[in-house]
C-alpha cells in the first residue's frame, strides 16, 4: 500500500496559476469545485448500493473529473460500512485533469470520508482533522483489511489516458472484474465531447474484452447554456462509438433539467440479453434497440 501513503505524504502547493474562474481551459478544469451533478450522481450511486444485498468478486470503479469526488467517495463510505468484506478485491481508480486538485481535494476528501466511516464516535462536523504518522497507518491498514486499492491519475482525456486507466495497476487485467465508470459534468462542452467519450468507450471496452463487464454512469445537465454542450450531443457521439446510451435518473428544477445516462457496448448489452432470453428473442430486442437508435 505504499503508492497511497507516498502519495498523502507528499508535499503540495497550490498552483500559482489558479484564478477565481470556475474553469481555465488546458490550465483547470474546475476541479477544485463541487459541481451540481456530482451531488446527483453521488446520491444515485448511494441508491444503488443500499439495493444491493452483498458485493462479492473483483470491482473497477473509477471516476475522471473526480475533484472532490463525491460518487467514489460514496463507495468508499459504503464498502468501509460493511465489516467483514465480501468481496475479493476493490480498485478505485481516481482521475483529475490537474495533478494539484488530486492532492489538494480528492486525497484529503478520501481520508476524512475514512474517518468518518471508521469513527467509533461521530467525530464533529466541523474543526480541524491532525494528521499524523500514526493517522495514515491506520488509514493505510485499513484500506488493506477491507481489500481497498486506491490509485490516482492526472491529464488531459485521450487513448493514453485511455491505456493508463487500462494498466494502471493492472485491475481491468482479470477475468470476471466488474468495471464502473462514473463521471459529473463532463459534456459541457462540444470541443471536448468526442475526446471524452472516446476515452470512456475505450475504457468500457478494455474492461469487455478482458472478459469483464462494464458500465458507466454520467450525470450532466440536459443543455448548457453559453457553451454548447449537452446530452444530446454526448448521446449522437457514444452512438458513433457503438454504445447505447438512456436515461436513468433525472431531476427537473426550475432551470435546466438534470439526468444521468447509463452507457453501455452494444456488444455488452447483446450479451446481457442473450443471457437472459432465448437466442431468437435475443436477436429481436438487440435488433430494436439498434434501429430505434438509428431513428434518433
Amino acid at each position: 500500500m505504499t503508492e497511497e501513503r507516498d502519495f498523502l505524504d507528499a508535499p503540495v502547493k497550490r498552483p500559482a496559476s489558479l484564478s477565481t474562474s470556475d474553469i481555465t481551459p488546458n490550465c483547470y478544469e474546475g476541479g477544485f469545485k463541487t459541481w451540481e451533478c456530482s451531488v446527483d450522481l453521488a446520491t444515485y450511486v448511494a441508491a444503488s448500493l443500499l439495493e444491493r444485498n452483498t458485493i462479492e468478486g473483483e470491482h473497477h470503479i473509477i471516476e475522471v473529473g473526480a475533484g472532490s469526488a463525491l460518487p467514489i467517495l460514496t463507495w468508499l463510505y459504503y464498502l468501509l460500512k460493511h465489516s467483514p468484506p465480501t468481496w475479493t478485491a476493490i480498485y478505485l481508480s481516481l482521475a483529475d485533469f490537474n495533478k494539484s486538485v488530486l492532492e489538494l481535494s480528492t486525497a484529503p476528501n478520501l481520508l476524512l470520508t475514512w474517518y468518518f466511516a471508521r469513527a467509533e464516535v461521530a467525530p464533529p462536523l466541523e474543526g480541524d482533522l491532525e494528521i499524523t504518522p500514526a493517522l495514515l497507518d491506520r488509514f493505510i491498514s485499513d484500506l488493506s483489511a477491507y481489500r481497498i486499492k486506491i490509485s490516482f491519475l492526472s491529464g488531459s482525456w485521450g487513448s493514453a489516458f485511455s491505456n493508463c486507466l487500462k494498466y494502471f495497476n493492472g485491475p481491468q487485467l482479470r477475468p470476471g472484474m466488474k468495471t464502473e465508470f462514473l463521471a459529473s459534468e463532463t459534456i459541457y462542452s462540444p470541443a471536448s465531447i468526442h475526446t471524452f467519450t472516446e476515452m470512456l468507450v475505450k475504457a468500457l471496452e478494455n474492461a469487455d474484452k478482458n472478459g469483464g463487464c462494464a458500465k458507466a454512469f454520467v450525470a450532466a445537465k440536459r443543455i448548457y447554456f453559453g457553451v454548447g454542450g449537452g446530452v444530446d450531443e454526448f448521446v449522437k457521439s457514444v452512438q458513433e462509438f457503438g454504445c447505447s446510451a438512456g436515461e436513468v435518473w433525472k431531476r427537473d428544477p426550475p432551470g435546466v433539467a438534470m439526468v444521468i445516462l447509463d452507457v453501455v457496448r452494444k456488444e455488452s448489452l447483446e450479451a446481457l440479453i442473450t443471457g437472459s432470453l432465448s437466442r431468437n428473442t435475443a436477436r429481436r430486442v438487440a435488433a430494436a434497440i439498434r434501429n430505434t437508435e438509428g431513428d434518433e
